[in-house]
């Protein structure tokens, strides 16, 4: 999980190494470019000089609240409960899950040292879906296998998963929140507060995750 969440805020900081964008369509071509426009954003963010570890999780947030559809994420984790959530509750839950995303992986790199890593291949889903394939170096150990699921809503693209060596983290959470409490969105909720109070990731979800 430590794995998934790091590599939910990367994307190719590097050329891509394999695959030529003028063969793939224009979908995939445009999910590579997105992912590594994500990655040369987030670098910026981890190499600033003399950043706190507030600023850097405030930076890295700003980032995933743009590239992540936490909208469709949450949905997924939440199961069949997910499809019928609406109204201020169903809000309140897509920020924390957002906050709680943006803390762990913060925490991630305070563990983790990224050297670079490059986009291995993109391929079409049969949904239409984008997986982006890349692989992740680190200052130590090996390095490890990582693909994000793009897709292309409303003319923008957006991730909405990220899988390491099989392992979903929508399928993740969708696990952890079947054990929480009740199961139910209220005990969800509350047990997504506990998580995040205090949380700067949190205020920043609040302002920029409004659910129609």
């Amino acid at each position: 999980m430590k794995r998934c969440l790091l590599a939910l805020v990367l994307a190719a900081a590097l050329p891509a190494a394999a695959g030529n964008a003028a063969e793939e369509d224009s979908v995939v071509a445009g999910a590579r470019e997105f992912v590594a426009g994500i990655g040369d954003r987030t670098m910026a963010v981890l190499t600033t000089p003399s950043s706190t570890e507030d600023e850097i999780k405030i930076g890295l947030g700003e980032l995933l609240l743009e590239g992540v559809d936490f909208e469709l994420l949450g949905r997924f984790a939440l199961g069949r409960r997910g499809r019928r959530a609406k109204g201020s509750r169903f809000e309140e839950y897509v920020q924390l899950f957002a906050a709680h995303i943006i803390d762990m992986a913060a925490e991630r790199f305070a563990e983790f040292g990224v050297q670079g890593y490059s986009i291995t291949k993109a391929r079409k889903m049969p949904n239409g879906d984008v997986i982006v394939s890349t692989e992740i170096y680190r200052e130590s150990g090996e390095p490890f296998e990582a693909g994000w699921r793009v897709r292309l809503r409303d003319n923008r693209y957006r991730i909405n998963d990220m899988l390491v060596e099989g392992y979903s983290v929508g399928i993740h959470f969708r696990n952890s929140f079947e054990r929480a409490i009740d199961g139910s969105l209220s005990g969800i909720v509350s047990k997504l507060r506990s998580k995040t109070s205090g949380s700067p990731a949190l205020e920043l979800a609040k302002k920029q995750l409004a659910i129609n």
